[in-house]
Formats: C-alpha cells, structure tokens, sequence
C-alpha cells in the first residue's frame, strides 16, 4: 500500500530527532551553554519551529496594509507635465497602494507555517490530530474575531453618517461574517462595504483553507499535496480568466476565495519544496532576492493596476504578487539556523518580533483607528500626518487586546501544541537577539 501521511516510514521519523554536528556545535559555543546540555537543547529546539525573522516578516506585511489605507492616492486627473515628474508621482501612487499585496504575504506566510508545522507534526508523531490544530485556530483566531464583530455590528449603526453614508452592515452581511464566508458577501456586494469589519474578508479566506488543507494533508500521499498546491495555482487563473471574461468587478476578483488561491498555493508549495531543497543562500543572494520581491510588488502595481499595459492585467497581478512573496521569504528565512542571512538579522529583534506577534491585532484594528481619528476630525486618510498618530493609537490598542483578549486564549492553545510555533508567552519584550547581534557582519565603519 503507497505511503499516506497517514503512515510514514519509520526512518522519517527517527530522523527527526537526529542531533547534527552544526546544531551541537552551535549550541555549545553559546554563551553559559554547557557542553553537556547541547544533546537536550537539541532535542528542544528541533520539538519548537519558531523563526523570529517571520514575525519580523509579518509585521512588515501588516505595514504595507496600514500605509495602503492611510495612504490611498490615486492618480491625479492632471499630472505633471514633465514625462519624469508624471512617472515619479506614478511610481509614488504604486508605493503606497502596493501595501494591498501585504496581504498576499499575509496568505503565504500563513499557508507556509501551517503547512510547514501538520507536516513536522506528522513526522514526529506519525499523524495528524486534525481536531487539536482546529482547536488551536480557534483559540488564536475566534476570541479576537468574533469581539471585533460584534463590537462593529452594534456600535456602527449609533455613528454618525459620515459624507453622506452610514456606517453598517445588514444582517445577512453580518452572518455571512460570523459564518466565516464574509468574503463571498463582499464579493458579491458590487460596491465596498460601509464597515471597518470589511477587513476581516481576508481573514474568512484563511478560515477556509484551515479548513480543508489539515484533511487533505491528512488524507493524501505527499506527492499530491505538491499536485495539490499547483492545482490551487492553476485554479486560481481559470478562475479570473472565467471572470475577467464576464467583466466581473473588481471585488469579485479580489475576495473570491479561488480567484485567491495563487498565494495559498505557492506558501505551501515553498514548505513542501524546502522539504527537499534548502535555501542556504549567500547574503548577497538574499538582498538580490529581497530587492527582487520588493520591486516585484511595486512595479506590478505600477504597471498591472494603476495604468496597465493590457486589457486583462488582473491575470497576472496576484500571481506575481505570489512570486514577490515567496522572494521575499526566501530572502530572510533562516532554515535550519542558517547563519546566510546576517543583514536581515533586524526582523529578529525584540521589538519587531513584538510586532509581528500582535499582527492580527494590528491588522484587525488599525482600520478602526484611522476612521477614529477620521471622525473626530484630527485627519483623516491621506493626511500626511495620519500614519503618525494613526500607527502608534493601533500599536496601543492591539497591545492591549493582545495582552488582556488574546494571550489567555493563547495559553489555553498551548496545551493542543504538538509542535510549538510562538515564542514563550511569559518572554519579555526586551528578551531576544540583543542589539549587537542585530548587525553581525555588518560592517558599520562605511
């Protein structure tokens, strides 16, 4: 009978807990680690798949959101009359709006570490409780969501009527959210949404490939989840093309779940191929990398949606924000404690990693903090000034639902842990990589 992830081989599993040479050298030559210990912090790092770098890597994600809707210019109706000057106030446009494929990391790191973590769960238990890892979205997903929605379907309706237009959902808007399909009713709204809970259709996508991926993952043999992860690609494309050829609206292409399917895909697609590839790549690879991703996602942008080339861009907007995802990944995952990566080493200090550990917060509250200022008339979106008072109120604020909402669920969602994927939850914020590890093989004298 073909091997499942249902029944490993045996040596998969042995291998796990193999103890290489570099590991044990390396944690021997750390600091108040004795040399007789590394055997069992071995033994502990390899149980944990925890990588700072990515909290790092998802707060930046969350970033470009935040300047996307702090920032919305658009092209003016009379640019400059300088081809050059025309360009930059073009290229500027793209810089902001761009934040709107930090959402496409958003799903690759997702589908990357979900992935990543079932199948790392498989070979050190030989299965998959798909039920715990239910429990464990739940616990980190739900307190959160389902108290932001609330909070908007009963305050929004007491808001004054701002331009003309009042603040709300209907109800069948709202049960499609607490169902965790919101994004089919934005999808199908034929106009934006009136509520700051708009934001959650991106997190209605990820529940539903929670879902399903644990099942497959559960059910199939490894070679088709490869096979799996390129349908998702290729469903993706049929799907805008089907689409793109009914003159669908924009939103139907930006929340339908398949239309979305590229980044998901290609974030498992990169777990299943590092499974066999590593990515030990030179520093100056990874800032070629890096600069590859970052300008992928401007200049798609720039080129795909501000003023496109073609009728039809949208074929390949999100698969190439995939392509500048994965780049982007590949140029600051440190696999396997890879010490190729020292300049990037910034997205593993203790305040970014803070950062990105209260992302969803961020994201889930940041929209409702610049509406806030907007509504008191402090300023509103497009003020230069916004995104200084409007970043530090959604750090406050997702700082505190963090601590008093989120974190004692979180504690409750270790005890489902197979494999552990946080920091601990009692570490200081001023625990971490220390600021002089930040610069390792940077040469600060230039």
């Amino acid at each position: 009978m073909p091997a499942t992830l249902e029944s490993p081989p045996r040596a998969t599993r042995v291998q796990t807990y193999s103890s290489s040479p570099e590991m044990l050298a390396t944690l021997e030559s750390r600091p108040h680690t004795k040399a007789a210990d590394a055997p069992k912090m071995v033994a502990s790092e390899r149980a944990r798949f925890y990588h700072p770098e990515l909290d790092g890597l998802r707060f930046l994600a969350f970033l470009g959101v935040f300047i996307l809707h702090c920032y919305p210019f658009t092209m003016p109706a009379n640019p400059p009359g300088s081809p050059l000057a025309r360009e930059i106030v073009a290229w500027i446009c793209s810089f902001t709006n761009a934040g709107v494929a930090g959402v496409d990391l958003f799903f690759v790191l997702s589908a990357f570490l979900i992935t990543e973590l079932l199948l790392r769960e498989h070979q050190r238990t030989g299965r998959l409780d798909v039920r715990a890892f239910y429990m464990r979205r739940a616990l980190r997903i739900w307190p959160l969501y389902f108290v932001f929605l609330t909070l908007a379907v009963l305050i929004e309706p007491l808001l004054p009527v701002s331009q003309g237009e009042s603040f709300g959902m209907s109800w069948p808007v709202a049960f499609s959210f607490y169902g965790f399909v919101g994004n089919w009713a934005v999808a199908f709204s034929g106009q934006r949404l009136n509520t700051i809970a708009i934001i959650l259709w991106t997190v209605s996508i990820e529940e539903q490939f929670y879902l399903v991926w644990p099942l497959l993952m559960k059910w199939l043999q490894p070679k088709r989840l490869l096979a799996i992860s390129l349908a998702m690609i290729a469903i993706a494309t049929i799907t805008r093309g089907v689409l793109v050829a009914w003159n669908a609206d924009e939103l139907m292409l930006k929340a339908n779940t398949f239309a979305r399917l590229d980044s998901i895909g290609a974030g498992a697609l990169l777990a299943l191929a590092l499974r066999k590839w590593r990515c030990d790549f030179s520093p100056w690879t990874r800032w070629c990398l890096l600069g590859a991703g970052l300008f992928l996602f401007v200049a798609t942008y720039r080129y795909l949606r501000l003023e496109p080339l073609f009728a039809g861009s949208e074929m390949l907007t999100y698969p190439l924000w995939a392509v500048a995802a994965v780049l982007v990944m590949l140029a600051v995952y440190r696999q396997g404690g890879s010490a190729s990566v020292p300049r990037f080493s910034l997205l593993s200090c203790a305040p970014l990693t803070y950062l990105g550990r209260i992302s969803y917060g961020l994201y889930v509250w940041h929209l409702a903090c610049i509406l806030l200022l907007a509504m008191f008339g402090l300023m509103g979106p497009g003020s230069f000034m916004i995104g200084l008072y409007a970043l530090p109120l959604s750090i406050v604020v997702a700082s505190i639902s963090y601590e008093l909402l989120e974190k004692p669920f979180l504690r409750w969602k270790q005890r489902w842990a197979v494999i552990a994927s946080r920091q601990r939850l009692s570490q200081p914020l001023t625990e971490g990589m220390p600021f002089r590890e930040m610069f390792a093989g940077v040469n600060l004298s230039r």
